[in-house]
């Protein structure tokens, strides 16, 4: 009898362990569902978002001509960004975060939006977005990310109530300034990046949300030309320069004092053991003689003074711990060229 009792309880425990590990395997599989976001395109966005685009390799040929080496990516655009520029793979990370982060992030952006921007600004799933609806609102982390963006420009500059040119360095596909000027008419942004297929994606995204009269994409090789025929009153780098060579930097910081540019708002990437403001050269592994080339001296040394500094989440230990990105001491700076 006994041997039957230990018997059964031996197939029990085994039962139980299977179906343990099925639950777990059925949880990872719907996390891998959740974040790998479905490709869903609009109308003939796949006919133009193509390798073969004659646009894409007009804006190759000429970028091919820079003479500095510039970032990280290069030549590392992939094919498949091209309509899935939304997704994660390169612009706006966005797994390994679930729907509760989400749910918590949303919230605390809701809470600290002087601007009311939840309720003006809409989001969908083209192009590869992860997005989550909570409360019968589309969130995402562009969205999110944005909102607080543009909250700390509200704080530091008062920007809602001034006219105002924002010039974008490293603008990607276009996230913040298509959130920026649909936030508010007041505002015109150019957007400008090294890399000829976030120009071609950029040129297409804003024109696609139908907001390129104001958020209007400039290539790399006319920004010189475009900054000498308008008045920019702000430029912002978003995870930009971190990615980033040193000597790339310097340059864009010149073209920025030349111009006069009064206020830069930079959001360096976060990166454990790294210095504040890291540059592309501090994540190249090199075990005998690691780099440690922060830009923060390049942007001091041309007449900006810091006026502001805010970490994304404040305060917040929750934020820090369970926010959307959590444990990234992502820091918003702005600085102020003295006269």
């Amino acid at each position: 009898m006994n041997k039957q009792l230990l018997w059964i309880k031996y197939k029990i425990i085994k039962l139980l362990d299977i179906l343990h590990i099925r639950i777990k395997v059925a949880i990872f599989l719907d996390r891998i569902n959740t974040f790998v976001a479905k490709k869903k395109l609009p109308v003939n966005a796949n006919k133009y978002l193509r390798v073969d685009n004659p646009r894409l390799i007009e804006l190759q040929n000429i970028y091919s001509k820079q003479a500095l080496k510039h970032s990280q990516w290069e030549n590392r655009m992939k094919p498949s960004y091209l309509q899935d520029f939304r997704n994660g793979q390169v612009f706006v990370a966005q797994g390994g975060v679930n729907e509760c982060n989400y749910l918590l992030t949303a919230t605390y952006v809701e809470l600290i939006d002087k601007l009311n921007l939840m309720e003006k600004l809409k989001e969908d799933d083209l192009f590869g977005s992860n997005i989550y609806n909570i409360a019968d609102i589309n969130v995402s982390r562009d969205l999110l990310d944005s909102i607080l963006e543009i909250n700390f420009l509200e704080d530091t500059l008062k920007i809602s109530n001034r006219t105002l040119n924002i010039l974008d360095v490293g603008a990607g596909y276009g996230r913040l300034a298509h959130r920026l000027v649909e936030a508010m008419p007041n505002i015109k942004v150019y957007c400008t990046d090294a890399i000829p297929e976030s120009t071609f994606i950029c040129e297409y995204y804003l024109g696609f949300r139908g907001v390129n009269d104001r958020a209007i994409t400039i290539p790399f090789n006319e920004i010189e030309t475009c900054l000498n025929n308008n008045n920019i009153d702000i430029a912002v780098n978003i995870h930009s320069f971190s990615e980033c060579t040193l000597e790339f930097v310097e340059w864009w910081l010149d073209i920025i004092k030349k111009n006069k540019i009064k206020y830069l708002m930079i959001v360096p990437n976060s990166w454990e053991n790294e210095p504040e403001f890291p540059t592309s050269e501090d994540n190249l592994i090199n075990e005998h003689k690691p780099k440690k080339l922060s830009f923060l001296n390049a942007i001091e040394s041309r007449g900006y003074k810091l006026i502001a500094k805010q970490p994304k989440y404040k305060n917040s230990k929750l934020m820090f711990k369970y926010g959307v990105f959590p444990n990234l001491t992502v820091v918003y700076y702005m600085f102020e060229l003295q006269e």
